[in-house]
């Protein structure tokens, strides 16, 4: 039969960590949580601008396509 393992005396000496002592606070979640905070309305824009220059941009094409055709 085996020995049952035992412990190493660094693991046996060692003391607990101590706690940690700083107090985080956090921002409550939504929008203004992020890396770039910024108002409900700026995020709706930027998506809006972006719909409307993919629009843009495939009438564009479209018309360029009938041009040539």
């Amino acid at each position: 039969m085996q020995a049952a393992p035992t412990m190493s005396p660094a693991a046996s000496t060692s003391a607990p960590a101590p706690a940690p002592s700083e107090v985080v606070d956090r921002p409550d979640p939504g929008l203004a949580r992020g890396r770039w905070e910024a108002p409900r309305w700026a995020f709706a824009l930027i998506a809006a601008l972006t719909v409307i220059g993919g629009l843009v941009w495939l009438a564009i094409t479209l018309r360029a396509r009938r041009a040539g055709s």
